[in-house]
């Protein structure tokens, strides 16, 4: 579980989580199948974050989510053993994003990344991530 210390808080990290940015450092020092405490720690956003960002991720968070909520698409899995067949939710993240795209930018002010930078992190691993559904538009 993670804990923030304000609910304006928790959506800042939301946001931060459901982002290209996050992606992009997760896949680069991570084990990439294991979301661990340090993965997370590691991912600084820091207290100076400007006001402006800090009230834009407020809100992407809130579009985010209900993005998700909209495109939800629950799937079938067969466990072996005991589980059997239950029902799963699956998160389209192409369907979100735009607001995903948001977020980056909103992060890459507080990060002062350039545009190629912003540009080459919300580019990374497209394909894999949002697949054919992106190009589908």
């Amino acid at each position: 579980r993670l804990f923030a210390c304000s609910e304006a808080n928790k959506k800042i990290l939301v946001s931060a989580l459901g982002s290209n940015t996050f992606y992009f450092l997760y896949t680069t020092f991570s084990d990439i199948r294991h979301l661990n405490v340090a993965d997370i720690k590691n991912f600084y956003l820091g207290k100076d974050m400007k006001l402006e960002q800090r009230e834009l991720l407020q809100i992407y968070c809130d579009e985010l989510m209900e993005s998700y909520s909209n495109n939800l698409e629950w799937r079938q899995c067969n466990y072996k053993g005991s589980i059997g067949k239950c029902d799963v939710p699956f998160y389209r993240q192409s369907a979100s994003f735009d607001v995903i795209r948001k977020i980056d930018c909103a992060l890459s002010k507080h990060y002062g990344f350039t545009e190629e930078e912003l540009d080459f992190i919300i580019n990374y691993d497209i394909k894999y991530r949002m697949g054919d559904a992106l190009f589908e538009k």
